[in-house]
């Protein structure tokens, strides 16, 4: 019987790479396997420090690339696939333009489409549709989100008309002429 609660304690002391530390490289610890997540991407964690008057704790690895990872091959991904959504332009990590190389319907030079979800599909975020009425003015409804999260839109509240802008004067004809509502 007592050599059973031994057999048991020590099994219980033999860690593994799931200790429950999965995902979290902050717990203590005494050796790097036990703060092992399983994942390729984020690293290798490892248990550093401790000493008389503190405990090892887990410490986060350094990602082990540089541009982007596929975590289920466990292995970089360099430039040898610069295009990865076959738009012609090569991502902007591999040196090219291509605001976003997972959407084959976003790159430089493609044409923006009005829309008032603020997707940029010419990656420039300051053209946001086409002035159907060329008075200088983008329609109201065609809308890009900037880098910090704001839906830019254009101001001509009747693209087709170029009579219609907020540069137009107002006049009395049951319509709203300048666009200020």
């Amino acid at each position: 019987m007592r050599w059973s609660y031994v057999a048991l304690a020590l099994l219980l002391a033999c860690g593994d790479d799931s200790d429950g530390m999965a995902g979290d490289a902050s717990g203590e610890c005494t050796r790097d396997a036990e703060c092992d997540d399983g994942l390729f991407c984020n690293g290798t964690e490892r248990c550093e420090g401790g000493d008389a008057s503190t405990s090892a704790r887990c410490v986060a690895g350094e990602p082990p690339c540089t541009g982007r990872c596929d975590e289920s091959r466990e292995r970089c991904l360099g430039c040898d696939v610069p295009d990865a959504d076959g738009d012609g332009q090569a991502a902007i990590e591999c040196g090219g333009t291509d605001c976003d190389d997972g959407d084959p319907n976003r790159f430089v030079g493609n044409v923006e489409t009005c829309d008032s979800v603020g997707r940029d599909e010419d990656c420039d975020p300051t053209t946001f549709g086409e002035d159907l009425d060329r008075d200088g003015f983008v329609d109201d409804r065609c809308c890009n989100v900037q880098a910090g999260g704001e839906l830019l839109c254009g101001t001509d509240c009747d693209d087709l008309r170029d009579s219609v802008s907020p540069s137009s004067v107002d006049a009395c004809n049951d319509r709203d002429d300048d666009c200020d509502g």
